[in-house]
């Protein structure tokens, strides 16, 4: 789940019903809540958003161009995120794509909720709407703040790099041995006891001849 979601989710808030009852299926759009009689899963908001919307179209192929424009209002989302919604729903449901007992695919079209079972749907109460609200919001302030987290700490992991390569950078200069230049000479003595002594003079010239 991510920021986006919650904040579409949102925009569509009020046009959510509190309950859908659909065969041995409860849905709470507010509560992001889909109970089977195998437990309960809370689901993405654009995913439950998604559901109600295939369920409010029962029995007529809704496009993907249709499903896209009214779950995605922002147009911040393709096919593959409605592909994406419509494989996390079909697994919520334990439905099957090709022995659907929902969710039916029509190839180059869209979608078609096929479900004879009798649906109820319940009203939002305006309460439940303002306390899930705060919830939620509450939940996205939390999310936004650890992304700014993480930002941060890239920066810094970024900063830090930067300085390490230049402090190898500086080290390398300060410890690779200078070659001799052009008139670098090396001058021997041998002292009384036969040992030669070597040293070397940077920056010396031969002198003129004469």
């Amino acid at each position: 789940m991510n920021w986006n979601s919650i904040r579409i989710y949102f925009q569509n808030l009020m046009t959510l019903p509190d309950t859908v009852q659909i065969g041995d299926l409860t849905l709470k759009p507010l509560r992001r809540l889909l109970i089977t009689p195998h437990g309960e899963e809370t689901l993405d908001p654009l995913v439950m958003k998604l559901l109600v919307c295939l369920i409010s179209k029962r029995g007529r192929v809704a496009t993907r161009e249709e499903l896209v424009a009214e779950v995605w209002p922002d147009g911040f989302a393709g096919e593959q995120s409605l592909s994406r919604a419509i494989w996390a729903l079909r697994n919520a449901l334990g439905d099957d794509a090709k022995a659907p007992r929902f969710i039916e695919t029509v190839p180059r079209i869209g979608y078609r909720f096929i479900s004879d079972d009798p649906v109820e749907m319940e009203p939002v109460a305006h309460e439940s709407a303002i306390d899930v609200k705060s919830s939620v919001s509450n939940h996205g302030k939390a999310i936004e703040g650890t992304v700014k987290l993480v930002r941060q700490v890239r920066r810094l992991q970024a900063t830090v790099a930067v300085l390490g390569a230049v402090v190898i950078v500086l080290l390398t200069l300060l410890l690779t041995p200078r070659p001799f230049n052009e008139n670098t000479e090396i001058i021997t003595v041998r002292n009384d006891d036969g040992i030669v002594d070597s040293t070397v003079v940077i920056g010396a010239r031969a002198a003129p001849s004469r």
